[in-house]
Protein backbone atom coordinates (compact mmCIF):
# COMPACT_ATOMS: atom_id res chain seq x y z
CA UNK A 1 0.00 0.00 0.00
CA UNK A 2 1.12 3.56 -0.94
CA UNK A 3 4.10 2.30 -2.99
CA UNK A 4 3.93 3.58 -6.64
CA UNK A 5 6.75 3.11 -9.34
CA UNK A 6 7.18 5.80 -11.90
CA UNK A 7 9.62 5.43 -14.63
CA UNK A 8 11.54 2.70 -12.66
CA UNK A 9 11.37 5.41 -9.51
CA UNK A 10 9.96 3.88 -6.34
CA UNK A 11 7.47 6.45 -4.52
CA UNK A 12 5.81 5.55 -1.04
CA UNK A 13 3.01 8.61 -0.84
CA UNK A 14 3.80 10.14 -4.16
CA UNK A 15 7.63 11.14 -2.04
CA UNK A 16 10.88 9.82 -4.16
CA UNK A 17 13.45 10.24 -0.88
CA UNK A 18 12.73 6.51 0.70
CA UNK A 19 15.46 4.46 1.82
CA UNK A 20 15.25 0.73 0.64
CA UNK A 21 16.63 -1.70 2.60
CA UNK A 22 17.02 -5.74 2.86
CA UNK A 23 16.46 -7.32 6.45
CA UNK A 24 17.18 -3.49 7.45
CA UNK A 25 20.40 -3.04 6.26
CA UNK A 26 20.54 -0.24 3.57
CA UNK A 27 20.68 -1.27 -0.15
CA UNK A 28 23.64 1.16 -2.40
CA UNK A 29 21.45 0.91 -5.64
CA UNK A 30 19.20 3.51 -7.59
CA UNK A 31 17.19 3.77 -10.32
CA UNK A 32 17.76 0.89 -12.98
CA UNK A 33 19.85 -1.05 -10.90
CA UNK A 34 17.50 -1.46 -8.24
CA UNK A 35 14.49 -1.89 -10.53
CA UNK A 36 16.74 -4.70 -11.81
CA UNK A 37 17.71 -6.62 -8.34
CA UNK A 38 14.42 -6.37 -7.02
CA UNK A 39 13.11 -7.93 -10.47
CA UNK A 40 15.39 -10.34 -10.08
CA UNK A 41 14.26 -11.47 -6.61
CA UNK A 42 11.61 -14.66 -6.42
CA UNK A 43 8.35 -13.51 -4.37
CA UNK A 44 8.35 -16.68 -2.66
CA UNK A 45 12.24 -15.52 -0.64
CA UNK A 46 10.16 -12.60 0.47
CA UNK A 47 8.41 -13.11 3.93
CA UNK A 48 7.10 -9.14 3.91
CA UNK A 49 7.17 -5.96 2.94
CA UNK A 50 7.26 -2.74 5.76
CA UNK A 51 5.74 0.27 4.51
CA UNK A 52 7.33 2.76 7.29
CA UNK A 53 5.95 5.98 6.20
CA UNK A 54 6.81 7.25 10.09
CA UNK A 55 9.97 5.56 10.46
CA UNK A 56 11.12 5.23 14.36
CA UNK A 57 14.38 6.60 16.09
CA UNK A 58 16.25 3.13 15.74
CA UNK A 59 15.87 3.97 11.52
CA UNK A 60 18.60 6.07 10.08
CA UNK A 61 17.25 9.28 9.50
CA UNK A 62 17.94 9.59 6.04
CA UNK A 63 14.52 9.78 3.45
CA UNK A 64 11.19 10.58 4.85
CA UNK A 65 10.06 7.12 4.53
CA UNK A 66 11.27 3.09 5.08
CA UNK A 67 11.22 0.58 2.21
CA UNK A 68 11.86 -3.12 4.16
CA UNK A 69 12.34 -6.11 2.09
CA UNK A 70 12.38 -9.35 5.05
CA UNK A 71 13.54 -12.22 3.18
CA UNK A 72 11.99 -15.89 5.00
CA UNK A 73 14.33 -18.18 7.14
CA UNK A 74 14.43 -21.70 6.79
CA UNK A 75 13.11 -23.14 9.49
CA UNK A 76 12.42 -26.60 7.95
CA UNK A 77 15.39 -29.32 8.88
CA UNK A 78 16.70 -31.22 5.64
CA UNK A 79 17.18 -30.18 1.82
CA UNK A 80 15.10 -28.37 -0.71
CA UNK A 81 16.15 -27.18 -3.98
CA UNK A 82 13.95 -25.07 -5.91
CA UNK A 83 14.32 -24.04 -9.70
CA UNK A 84 12.47 -21.44 -11.26
CA UNK A 85 11.54 -19.04 -14.47
CA UNK A 86 9.54 -15.85 -15.11
CA UNK A 87 8.89 -14.46 -18.64
CA UNK A 88 7.41 -10.97 -18.98
CA UNK A 89 6.04 -9.57 -22.49
CA UNK A 90 5.30 -6.18 -23.16
CA UNK A 91 6.78 -4.09 -26.21
CA UNK A 92 9.63 -6.19 -25.56
CA UNK A 93 10.38 -9.29 -23.86
CA UNK A 94 12.30 -9.97 -20.21
CA UNK A 95 12.56 -12.67 -18.30
CA UNK A 96 14.87 -14.69 -16.06
CA UNK A 97 15.43 -17.80 -14.64
CA UNK A 98 17.08 -19.38 -11.50
CA UNK A 99 17.75 -22.01 -8.68
CA UNK A 100 17.76 -21.53 -5.01
CA UNK A 101 19.02 -23.96 -2.50
CA UNK A 102 17.96 -24.86 0.94
CA UNK A 103 19.41 -26.81 4.03
CA UNK A 104 19.37 -26.89 7.72
CA UNK A 105 20.22 -29.35 10.59
CA UNK A 106 20.34 -29.19 13.77
CA UNK A 107 21.52 -25.73 14.90
CA UNK A 108 23.34 -24.91 11.38
CA UNK A 109 21.01 -23.24 8.21
CA UNK A 110 22.14 -22.20 5.05
CA UNK A 111 20.60 -21.11 1.59
CA UNK A 112 21.79 -19.67 -1.69
CA UNK A 113 20.55 -18.45 -4.62
CA UNK A 114 21.54 -17.51 -8.19
CA UNK A 115 19.04 -15.53 -10.49
CA UNK A 116 19.89 -15.15 -14.31
CA UNK A 117 17.54 -12.06 -16.27
CA UNK A 118 17.66 -10.92 -20.07
CA UNK A 119 15.48 -8.37 -21.24
CA UNK A 120 14.57 -5.51 -23.69
CA UNK A 121 14.00 -2.07 -21.98
CA UNK A 122 12.23 0.72 -23.90
CA UNK A 123 10.97 3.98 -23.14
CA UNK A 124 9.85 6.64 -25.42
CA UNK A 125 8.44 10.48 -24.98
CA UNK A 126 8.97 13.96 -26.03
CA UNK A 127 10.65 17.03 -25.01
CA UNK A 128 9.52 20.51 -25.38
CA UNK A 129 11.92 23.46 -24.13
CA UNK A 130 11.20 26.83 -25.02
CA UNK A 131 13.51 29.57 -24.80
CA UNK A 132 12.08 32.99 -24.06
CA UNK A 133 15.02 35.13 -25.45
CA UNK A 134 14.86 34.12 -28.76
CA UNK A 135 11.47 32.88 -28.81
CA UNK A 136 12.06 29.32 -30.28
CA UNK A 137 10.84 26.24 -28.93
CA UNK A 138 13.09 23.03 -29.22
CA UNK A 139 11.30 19.67 -29.44
CA UNK A 140 12.78 16.32 -29.13
CA UNK A 141 11.54 13.00 -30.02
CA UNK A 142 13.04 10.06 -27.76
CA UNK A 143 12.99 6.64 -28.03
CA UNK A 144 15.11 4.93 -25.68
CA UNK A 145 15.51 0.62 -26.44
CA UNK A 146 18.16 -0.74 -23.99
CA UNK A 147 18.95 -4.42 -24.00
CA UNK A 148 20.83 -6.33 -21.35
CA UNK A 149 21.23 -9.78 -21.68
CA UNK A 150 23.15 -10.85 -18.64
CA UNK A 151 21.75 -9.56 -15.88
CA UNK A 152 23.20 -11.97 -12.38
CA UNK A 153 21.39 -12.17 -9.00
CA UNK A 154 23.18 -14.24 -6.19
CA UNK A 155 22.51 -14.73 -2.28
CA UNK A 156 23.68 -16.29 -0.03
CA UNK A 157 22.81 -16.80 3.56
CA UNK A 158 24.30 -19.00 6.68
CA UNK A 159 22.81 -19.34 10.65
CA UNK A 160 24.24 -20.80 13.13
CA UNK A 161 22.90 -21.39 16.71
CA UNK A 162 25.67 -21.46 18.75
CA UNK A 163 23.58 -22.13 21.71
CA UNK A 164 19.82 -21.24 23.15
CA UNK A 165 20.90 -17.37 24.01
CA UNK A 166 23.11 -16.61 20.87
CA UNK A 167 22.60 -16.52 17.03
CA UNK A 168 25.08 -16.03 14.55
CA UNK A 169 24.67 -14.67 10.71
CA UNK A 170 26.55 -14.29 7.80
CA UNK A 171 24.71 -13.01 4.67
CA UNK A 172 26.12 -11.48 0.80
CA UNK A 173 23.94 -10.53 -1.87
CA UNK A 174 25.22 -9.36 -5.26
CA UNK A 175 24.37 -7.86 -8.70
CA UNK A 176 26.65 -8.33 -11.87
CA UNK A 177 25.43 -6.61 -15.10
CA UNK A 178 28.74 -7.02 -17.27
CA UNK A 179 26.88 -5.19 -20.24
CA UNK A 180 23.76 -2.67 -20.88
CA UNK A 181 23.43 -1.27 -24.11
CA UNK A 182 21.63 0.66 -26.79
CA UNK A 183 21.74 2.92 -29.74
CA UNK A 184 19.43 6.19 -28.86
CA UNK A 185 17.74 8.38 -32.00
CA UNK A 186 16.77 11.54 -31.67
CA UNK A 187 15.65 14.12 -33.49
CA UNK A 188 15.21 17.77 -32.92
CA UNK A 189 12.67 20.44 -34.15
CA UNK A 190 13.46 23.93 -33.77
CA UNK A 191 10.63 26.23 -34.05
CA UNK A 192 10.52 30.03 -34.22
CA UNK A 193 8.45 32.79 -33.05
CA UNK A 194 5.83 32.02 -36.08
CA UNK A 195 5.61 28.36 -35.61
CA UNK A 196 8.41 27.33 -38.33
CA UNK A 197 10.61 24.51 -38.07
CA UNK A 198 13.29 26.67 -39.43
CA UNK A 199 16.58 24.31 -37.80
CA UNK A 200 16.63 20.91 -36.63
CA UNK A 201 19.53 18.66 -35.44
CA UNK A 202 20.01 14.21 -34.86
CA UNK A 203 21.72 13.13 -32.09
CA UNK A 204 22.80 9.15 -32.62
CA UNK A 205 23.73 8.14 -29.03
CA UNK A 206 25.90 4.80 -28.54
CA UNK A 207 26.44 3.65 -25.37
CA UNK A 208 27.06 1.18 -23.12
CA UNK A 209 27.08 0.54 -18.96
CA UNK A 210 28.91 -1.89 -16.99
CA UNK A 211 27.70 -2.47 -12.92
CA UNK A 212 29.17 -4.28 -10.32
CA UNK A 213 27.71 -4.40 -6.37
CA UNK A 214 28.39 -6.71 -3.26
CA UNK A 215 27.13 -6.06 -0.29
CA UNK A 216 28.32 -8.47 3.21
CA UNK A 217 26.84 -8.49 6.39
CA UNK A 218 27.55 -10.24 9.94
CA UNK A 219 25.49 -10.23 12.30
CA UNK A 220 25.22 -11.47 16.22
CA UNK A 221 21.96 -11.78 18.23
CA UNK A 222 22.72 -12.56 22.18
CA UNK A 223 19.59 -12.84 24.45
CA UNK A 224 21.07 -11.38 28.13
CA UNK A 225 17.84 -12.95 29.61
CA UNK A 226 13.88 -13.63 29.34
CA UNK A 227 13.40 -9.53 28.65
CA UNK A 228 16.40 -8.05 27.05
CA UNK A 229 18.64 -8.67 23.77
CA UNK A 230 21.54 -7.47 22.45
CA UNK A 231 22.79 -7.77 18.66
CA UNK A 232 26.05 -6.42 16.95
CA UNK A 233 25.71 -5.73 12.74
CA UNK A 234 28.65 -5.00 11.01
CA UNK A 235 27.80 -3.46 7.33
CA UNK A 236 29.87 -3.56 3.75
CA UNK A 237 28.90 -2.81 -0.02
CA UNK A 238 30.53 -1.06 -2.80
CA UNK A 239 28.87 -0.39 -5.98
CA UNK A 240 31.43 0.09 -9.05
CA UNK A 241 29.98 1.20 -12.39
CA UNK A 242 30.86 2.34 -15.70
CA UNK A 243 29.35 4.05 -18.68
CA UNK A 244 30.45 4.89 -22.23
CA UNK A 245 29.01 6.72 -24.65
CA UNK A 246 30.05 7.86 -28.17
CA UNK A 247 27.16 10.71 -29.66
CA UNK A 248 27.22 11.81 -32.99
CA UNK A 249 24.91 14.67 -33.80
CA UNK A 250 24.28 16.10 -37.39
CA UNK A 251 23.16 20.17 -37.36
CA UNK A 252 21.17 21.79 -40.01
CA UNK A 253 20.72 25.12 -38.57
CA UNK A 254 19.48 28.07 -40.27
CA UNK A 255 21.68 30.52 -41.87
CA UNK A 256 24.59 28.23 -41.04
CA UNK A 257 26.12 25.52 -42.77
CA UNK A 258 25.16 21.63 -42.11
CA UNK A 259 28.17 20.46 -40.05
CA UNK A 260 28.91 16.97 -37.37
CA UNK A 261 29.81 16.65 -33.93
CA UNK A 262 30.99 13.81 -32.36
CA UNK A 263 32.43 13.71 -28.79
CA UNK A 264 33.09 10.61 -25.94
CA UNK A 265 32.76 9.92 -22.44
CA UNK A 266 33.76 7.30 -20.45
CA UNK A 267 32.32 7.72 -16.92
CA UNK A 268 33.67 5.71 -13.65
CA UNK A 269 31.63 5.18 -10.32
CA UNK A 270 32.91 3.48 -7.30
CA UNK A 271 30.86 3.94 -3.86
CA UNK A 272 31.91 1.58 -0.69
CA UNK A 273 30.17 1.54 2.43
CA UNK A 274 31.08 0.47 5.77
CA UNK A 275 29.16 0.42 9.02
CA UNK A 276 29.30 -1.13 12.81
CA UNK A 277 26.17 -0.43 15.23
CA UNK A 278 25.22 -2.19 18.53
CA UNK A 279 21.01 -2.39 19.38
CA UNK A 280 19.84 -2.98 22.85
CA UNK A 281 16.41 -4.27 23.35
CA UNK A 282 14.17 -4.92 26.70
CA UNK A 283 10.49 -5.58 27.04
CA UNK A 284 8.47 -6.12 30.14
CA UNK A 285 5.02 -6.33 30.39
CA UNK A 286 3.96 -3.16 28.90
CA UNK A 287 7.12 -1.21 28.12
CA UNK A 288 9.54 -1.37 25.68
CA UNK A 289 12.71 -0.14 25.17
CA UNK A 290 15.33 0.51 22.07
CA UNK A 291 18.61 1.95 22.13
CA UNK A 292 21.61 2.01 19.70
CA UNK A 293 24.31 3.30 18.63
CA UNK A 294 25.96 3.38 14.86
CA UNK A 295 28.50 4.35 13.03
CA UNK A 296 28.89 4.64 9.13
CA UNK A 297 31.32 5.77 6.61
CA UNK A 298 30.98 6.31 2.90
CA UNK A 299 33.67 6.76 0.37
CA UNK A 300 33.01 7.70 -3.47
CA UNK A 301 35.05 8.38 -6.52
CA UNK A 302 33.82 9.31 -9.59
CA UNK A 303 36.60 10.32 -12.78
CA UNK A 304 34.31 11.57 -15.90
CA UNK A 305 36.67 11.54 -19.18
CA UNK A 306 35.35 13.60 -22.00
CA UNK A 307 37.01 13.78 -25.68
CA UNK A 308 35.59 15.52 -28.91
CA UNK A 309 36.98 15.83 -32.37
CA UNK A 310 36.16 19.67 -33.33
CA UNK A 311 39.73 19.43 -35.28
CA UNK A 312 38.63 16.22 -37.22
CA UNK A 313 40.40 13.75 -34.76
CA UNK A 314 39.39 13.09 -31.07
CA UNK A 315 40.86 14.87 -29.09
CA UNK A 316 41.04 14.85 -24.82
CA UNK A 317 39.30 17.81 -23.26
CA UNK A 318 41.08 18.18 -19.42
CA UNK A 319 38.68 21.41 -19.35
CA UNK A 320 35.10 19.56 -19.73
CA UNK A 321 36.85 16.31 -17.64
CA UNK A 322 36.89 15.50 -13.60
CA UNK A 323 37.45 13.55 -10.55
CA UNK A 324 34.92 14.00 -7.94
CA UNK A 325 36.55 12.32 -4.35
CA UNK A 326 34.10 12.45 -1.61
CA UNK A 327 33.69 11.09 1.80
CA UNK A 328 31.41 11.59 4.81
CA UNK A 329 31.15 10.05 8.43
CA UNK A 330 28.26 9.13 10.28
CA UNK A 331 27.81 8.85 13.65
CA UNK A 332 24.47 8.08 15.34
CA UNK A 333 22.85 7.12 18.82
CA UNK A 334 19.21 6.68 19.56
CA UNK A 335 16.45 5.38 22.26
CA UNK A 336 12.60 5.02 22.58
CA UNK A 337 10.27 3.95 24.89
CA UNK A 338 6.86 2.36 23.77
CA UNK A 339 4.07 2.23 26.37
CA UNK A 340 0.90 -0.27 25.92
CA UNK A 341 -2.31 0.41 27.70
CA UNK A 342 -5.57 -1.95 26.42
CA UNK A 343 -6.41 0.54 23.77
CA UNK A 344 -3.81 2.92 23.75
CA UNK A 345 0.16 2.65 22.27
CA UNK A 346 2.38 5.35 22.69
CA UNK A 347 6.16 5.38 21.97
CA UNK A 348 8.35 8.53 21.39
CA UNK A 349 12.36 8.04 21.10
CA UNK A 350 15.09 11.00 20.00
CA UNK A 351 18.18 9.97 17.73
CA UNK A 352 20.95 12.27 17.40
CA UNK A 353 23.69 12.01 14.17
CA UNK A 354 26.80 13.92 13.42
CA UNK A 355 27.66 13.80 9.78
CA UNK A 356 30.97 14.90 8.76
CA UNK A 357 31.96 14.96 4.89
CA UNK A 358 34.43 16.67 2.98
CA UNK A 359 34.67 16.68 -1.10
CA UNK A 360 37.41 17.01 -3.40
CA UNK A 361 36.90 18.31 -6.97
CA UNK A 362 39.70 18.25 -9.42
CA UNK A 363 38.97 20.88 -12.41
CA UNK A 364 38.62 23.81 -10.88
CA UNK A 365 40.43 22.36 -7.84
CA UNK A 366 37.76 22.88 -5.33
CA UNK A 367 37.43 21.64 -1.39
CA UNK A 368 33.94 22.00 0.21
CA UNK A 369 33.78 20.70 4.05
CA UNK A 370 31.04 20.37 6.51
CA UNK A 371 30.32 19.18 10.18
CA UNK A 372 27.28 19.18 12.00
CA UNK A 373 24.96 17.24 14.21
CA UNK A 374 21.22 16.59 14.48
CA UNK A 375 18.35 15.75 16.60
CA UNK A 376 15.41 13.55 15.16
CA UNK A 377 13.04 13.14 17.71
CA UNK A 378 9.60 10.59 16.81
CA UNK A 379 6.22 10.48 18.36
CA UNK A 380 3.85 7.66 18.13
CA UNK A 381 0.07 7.61 20.19
CA UNK A 382 -2.83 5.17 18.42
CA UNK A 383 -6.06 4.32 19.91
CA UNK A 384 -8.04 1.25 19.00
CA UNK A 385 -11.32 0.59 19.86
CA UNK A 386 -13.28 -2.90 20.34
CA UNK A 387 -14.58 -3.72 16.77
CA UNK A 388 -10.97 -3.00 15.53
CA UNK A 389 -10.87 0.53 14.20
CA UNK A 390 -7.47 2.54 14.48
CA UNK A 391 -7.20 6.14 15.57
CA UNK A 392 -3.56 7.39 15.44
CA UNK A 393 -0.81 10.39 15.48
CA UNK A 394 2.93 10.40 14.49
CA UNK A 395 5.49 12.71 14.03
CA UNK A 396 9.11 11.87 13.06
CA UNK A 397 11.37 14.68 11.69
CA UNK A 398 13.98 13.30 8.93
CA UNK A 399 16.55 14.37 6.46
CA UNK A 400 17.44 14.15 2.94
CA UNK A 401 20.57 14.30 2.43
CA UNK A 402 21.77 14.69 -1.29
CA UNK A 403 22.83 11.60 -3.48
CA UNK A 404 26.31 11.11 -4.44
CA UNK A 405 25.94 11.84 -8.30
CA UNK A 406 24.18 15.39 -7.34
CA UNK A 407 27.61 16.21 -5.37
CA UNK A 408 29.23 16.00 -8.61
CA UNK A 409 30.07 19.09 -10.42
CA UNK A 410 31.17 17.27 -13.77
CA UNK A 411 29.20 17.83 -16.48
CA UNK A 412 27.61 14.21 -17.75
CA UNK A 413 26.54 15.47 -21.24
CA UNK A 414 23.46 13.98 -22.99
CA UNK A 415 23.88 15.66 -26.09
CA UNK A 416 25.78 18.26 -27.37
CA UNK A 417 23.45 20.83 -25.98
CA UNK A 418 22.21 19.04 -22.39
CA UNK A 419 23.86 18.17 -19.64
CA UNK A 420 23.39 16.93 -16.16
CA UNK A 421 25.48 18.87 -12.85
CA UNK A 422 25.81 18.05 -9.85
CA UNK A 423 26.62 20.83 -6.96
CA UNK A 424 29.09 19.95 -4.39
CA UNK A 425 27.60 22.98 -2.04
CA UNK A 426 24.21 20.82 -2.00
CA UNK A 427 23.05 20.74 1.46
CA UNK A 428 20.58 18.70 3.38
CA UNK A 429 16.83 19.00 3.58
CA UNK A 430 14.82 18.63 6.86
CA UNK A 431 11.39 17.44 6.76
CA UNK A 432 8.67 16.79 9.08
CA UNK A 433 6.15 13.84 8.92
CA UNK A 434 2.69 14.31 10.04
CA UNK A 435 0.62 11.40 9.98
Amino acid sequence: PNVTVNNDVLAVKGGTGILVTINDKKIMLTGDELKNLLENTQGDEVKSVEVITNPPAKYEAQGSAVLNIIMKKNKIEGYRGVISSKYVQTQYAKGNVGISQYYKKDKLSVMGSYYRGAGTYFREGTDYVNYQEDQTRWISTMNRKDKNNNQNTVNFNIEYEADSLTNISLNYSGYFSPKSFGTYNVPTLIYNNQNIAESNYLTINDHYSRSINNSLSFQIDRKLNKNSSLSWINYFTGNNSRKYQNVLTYLDFVNQAPEERNFLTNNKSDVQLYSTQFDYQWKKDKFELESGVKYSFVKTNSQLDFSDNENGQFEYRPEKSNIFDYKEQNFALYSSLAYNLDKWSFKGGLRAEMTDLEGVVSEPHEINKNNYWSLFPTAYVQYTTENKQEFGFSYGKRISRPSYSWLNPAKSYYNLFSYFQGDPKLKATIIHNLN
